[in-house]
């Protein structure tokens, strides 16, 4: 699967990577005295780690490698950049954040569908659980969450300048504790990103968006909203009038 690099009004396809890792670096520094020991949290805004990702893309052709070296080299600027990867649009886009609730006020947990949240937001009033989430026009997008009470999910499909292009909804039927779907197998061509919305909810948790025509089961966000990239390497392999292959790979780091 594809990797997309880019900026919020346009996500750009990186060559399929063959291998990829995401590192969490150490989450406590530790420091010590004769009697004491110290843990100071390095996580960021939100209690959430930092990542680094190191992305083997295999074989590229002509065409590939340009995509990904206009990156390496600058045309693109100097970032941060959003990173949704290959694992992150098959499972939930999100940042870990935004799918963890961790910008909001969020109260106790909830009994879920799927087991036990340990963070839900409190309803019954309009909340926003995400923001200019990235979607690519043509393709399928998946909007999920798991609510209790007279709930609905809205959905808020935006233009790259934030303009609003299309509003749709899933409501809740009956008050138990459900999970909210809206499927689209096709995003409008003008649209770059989606609002996710809950009002109407006693509670509300888990927040998911997939590129994907179905709904999959709820895992932490994988997206990245600012990452730089530290280094890439796209050497030559094969030259030839078509362009030849090469190999190319990405070192990203999350930042902010």
């Amino acid at each position: 699967m594809t990797g997309y690099l880019g900026t919020t009004a346009r996500m750009v396809p990186v060559a399929p990577a063959s291998a990829q890792s995401e590192a969490r670096p150490d989450r406590f520094v530790i420091q010590q005295a004769a009697s004491r020991r110290w843990a100071f949290d390095t996580a960021r805004r939100g209690g959430v780690q930092g990542r680094e990702w190191a992305v083997d893309l295999g074989l590229l052709d002509a065409v590939e490698m340009s995509a990904m070296d206009e990156f390496v080299q600058g045309a693109w600027g100097a970032g941060p950049f959003r990173w949704v990867s290959c694992a992150a649009h098959d499972s939930n886009v999100l940042t870990p954040g935004q799918s963890i609730l961790a910008s909001l006020d969020a109260g106790t947990g909830m009994d879920t569908v799927s087991g036990w949240s340990p963070r839900s937001v409190l309803g019954p009033g309009r909340v926003v659980l995400a923001e200019r989430v990235p979607v690519i026009p043509g393709q399928p997008v998946t909007v999920t969450v798991d609510t209790t009470g007279a709930a609905t999910l809205t959905v808020v499909f935006r233009n790259g300048a934030g303009g609003i292009v299309s509003t749709q909804t899933s409501a809740a039927t009956g008050t138990l504790a459900q999970r909210l779907i809206y499927s689209s197998p096709s995003v409008l061509s003008t649209a770059r990103t989606v609002d996710v919305e809950v009002s109407g909810h006693v509670r509300a948790a888990r927040p998911q968006v997939t590129w994907t025509r179905e709904a999959r089961p709820w895992v932490p966000g994988r997206g990245a909203e600012t990452v730089v990239i530290q280094s890439g390497v796209a050497d030559p392999l094969v030259i030839n009038p078509a362009g030849g292959y090469w190999s190319g790979s990405l070192s990203l780091i999350e930042v902010g």
